[in-house]
């Protein structure tokens, strides 16, 4: 088995797409409305009607925009504060100390897991900067956020990249438009979702590539038992060895470890979940006491 994603990753996608997909949706019957195909059902009729449905429903669509660049940022407070908790995958003892008190924020907590992974210098880091700050000033009262001058500079010097990988954004109107305080556009909402998505995917990617997958998977399984002990304990070892051993590598595959054939293959997980699937109730109850299995399948 090796580890091909985290599980706050696999959290974050489904509600990151979720909301992609109904901001679209709530655009496309928005259009209904612009369009005048469409006649609300009777129970919307007293509640619902407007002098100028083409008006109302394209403040609609601007609030639609604005209310998504506030589930972007809370999908990134979501990963930000799942992949510290626990099973975390954090194992640098001076990040997770920085998460846990200095990080107060999301930009914060953003701030610091940039810089740790090396990408603060991105184009998606400087876009999650510039998403931030556009939240805060369109739903905070008085606030008035400006991106950081070296991220302003990555957005500015990668113009022809940003077009290029990002649906032909522009990146100075886009600038202009947050400097105005403006409701971003669709195409530069789009664009936010994938710039987002792309730094989430690279923190990942770099929190797993400087993983102990041993480490992890034992710190996985110490946290699944032990959330309900006696019930996940009789669910795992009241079975034979195999079907023991099946169990706990269906726990691990949860949390996004894998054993497809076009992955990477490591048989380090595999003996570690065999040898605990070898082990007596007993033994393993002592293990989850002491919160931990190493010195049960540590290697010569």
């Amino acid at each position: 088995m090796k580890i091909r994603y985290s599980q706050p990753l696999k959290l974050f996608k489904k509600e990151v797409g979720n909301a992609n997909h109904m901001l679209i949706t709530i655009l496309v019957g928005l259009d209904a409305i612009v369009d005048n195909e469409i006649t609300p059902r009777s129970e919307f009729k007293v509640s619902w009607n407007p002098r100028d449905k083409s008006k109302s429903a394209e403040r609609s669509k601007d609030f639609a925009k604005k209310a998504s660049l506030v589930w972007m940022v809370d999908c990134l407070d979501m990963y930000l504060r799942l992949i510290n908790r626990s099973p975390s995958i954090i194992f640098d003892n001076n990040l997770k100390f920085q998460m846990d008190g200095e990080a107060k924020s999301v930009y914060n907590k953003a701030n610091i897991v940039a810089e740790f992974c090396g990408i603060n210098g991105s184009i998606e880091y400087a876009m999650v900067d510039l998403i931030i700050s556009w939240r805060n000033n369109l739903t905070h009262f008085n606030i008035d956020n400006k991106i950081k001058d070296r991220c302003r500079k990555v957005l500015v010097e990668n113009q022809s990249i940003i077009r290029e990988s990002y649906c032909h954004l522009d990146v100075v109107k886009m600038l202009e438009s947050f400097e105005a305080k403006k409701i971003p556009t669709f195409k530069e909402t789009a664009s936010q979702f994938k710039a987002l998505i792309d730094f989430v995917y690279s923190v990942d990617k770099y929190l797993i590539r400087n993983l102990d997958e041993i480490c992890y998977a034992e710190r996985i399984l110490l946290h699944y038992i032990g959330e309900d002990p006696i019930k996940r304990m009789d669910n795992i070892f009241s079975k034979g060895k195999e079907k023991r051993e099946r169990s706990l590598k269906e726990i691990l595959k949860q949390h996004g470890f894998t054993q497809e054939a076009d992955f990477p293959y490591s048989d380090q997980i595999d003996e570690f979940c065999n040898k605990i699937a070898g082990m007596s109730a007993i033994e393993v109850k002592e293990c989850v006491e002491k919160k931990s299995f190493g010195a049960r399948y540590s290697k010569a």
